[in-house]
């Protein structure tokens, strides 16, 4: 019972010293009838949440630069700029002629030394039996394995001379490497292009792809926030084309090296923003808000009110200054209200002369009569 009578008690001193500091501040602004004109708000529970703002730019977590292994003359271009394929997907087919030549010309020669492997086979097997059975010689049963060896390796060559050629025919054929959206197409039907493994340049590239299920947000934050930016912090970004809705993401990465424009020193942070519309374009500018604290049934105050009481504890003992302090010690704050914990121990008695402004701060305690906080 003594416990709830002391927090009570600090409760109440909260609420009345709140509302006397704005009649200190105000007090040669009167009303007609002399009295002052106050606004009420109560001490509340509720949530607080901090946070703080930046810009950024969107960009594709995953872009790929889709280039042809083959080179040659595009005859078929089914894709544009701000289509949506899926992994698999045709993106181009160059001329065939040469490479279905090659691949013909390879299965044929496969054949041919299948062929003649089996058919060294099967001599090798005839002579052998016969060399069991002493009708044949050693050099006879050596020639027949050295034949069958040498169609063996044959047939092993044209394989391997098989599947390269099927190889180079399927790469006559770009396809999509992931799902995504098409962000430039840099060719048209009918241009030839140069391999992007074979040619000295690099190759031609066909078109940029990325997958924008998630984006990344780049923000640059203020040096003077950055110490509050934590790895995971839920992060909300509006988009100038999209002012109202909200993307939902996390922070991913906090840039470890300053940027410094105009002598304005800010750090790069990463979000990553879930985009399952793909509303989020790459190079659009977003708006950022990184909620840096949260704390949950709390009781609260107005900011207005703390602050002018934080100036009135000036003619307070330095006893009475840290219990004030000690109420909001650990407590969160946004850009509105301040989390206190309600309590403290003690009362106002060790306030020391200080003249005129503390005579008017003890009038005015006097004349409060309600249980609101004054600001």
């Amino acid at each position: 019972m003594k416990l709830f009578r002391k927090h009570w008690f600090w409760l109440v001193l909260l609420v009345i010293t709140a509302g006397g500091v704005y009649t200190f501040t105000r007090a040669d602004k009167k009303n007609k009838n002399g009295a002052a004109a106050l606004k009420t708000a109560k001490v509340t529970r509720g949530n607080l949440l901090a946070s703080i703002t930046a810009t950024g730019i969107v960009r594709p977590i995953q872009t790929v630069e889709l280039k042809s292994k083959a080179s040659g003359e595009i005859i078929k271009l089914p894709i544009d700029a701000g289509d949506y394929v899926k992994k698999g997907d045709l993106i181009c087919k160059l001329d065939q002629t040469t490479a279905k030549n090659d691949h013909e010309q390879a299965k044929a020669d496969y054949e041919v030394g299948l062929a003649a492997e089996k058919k060294q086979k099967k001599e090798l097997d005839r002579i052998l039996e016969l060399y069991e059975k002493k009708l044949v010689s050693e050099a006879e049963r050596d020639n027949a394995e050295l034949a069958y060896q040498q169609a063996h390796s044959q047939r092993v060559r044209a394989e391997a001379a098989l599947s390269t050629a099927a190889e180079r025919l399927a790469e006559t054929e770009l396809k999509a490497p992931i799902d995504g959206i098409i962000l430039r197409k840099d060719v048209e039907e009918g241009q030839v292009i140069s391999s992007g493994v074979s040619s000295v340049s690099g190759g031609t590239t066909i078109a940029l792809l990325a997958n924008l299920d998630k984006v990344n947000v780049l923000a640059d934050v203020d040096e003077t926030d950055i110490g509050r930016v934590k790895v995971g912090q839920t992060v909300k970004a509006v988009a100038d084309a999209f002012p109202d809705q909200e993307f939902i993401g996390r922070v991913l990465k906090v840039a470890p090296l300053a940027k410094v424009d105009q002598n304005v020193t800010t750090f790069e942070v990463t979000a990553e923003v879930d985009n399952p519309r793909h509303l989020l374009k790459s190079g659009m500018n977003a708006n950022v808000q990184i909620m840096t604290a949260e704390a949950r049934d709390v009781l609260l105050v107005p900011n207005e009110s703390v602050k002018e009481l934080m100036d009135v504890m000036q003619y307070f003992s330095e006893e009475e200054q840290k219990k004030f302090a000690a109420m909001f010690a650990g407590g969160g704050q946004n850009r509105v209200r301040t989390q206190t914990s309600g309590g403290g121990g003690g009362g106002a008695d060790g306030r020391r002369s200080a003249g005129g402004p503390r005579r008017r701060w003890r009038r005015t305690l006097r004349r409060q009569s309600s249980g609101s906080a004054q600001f």
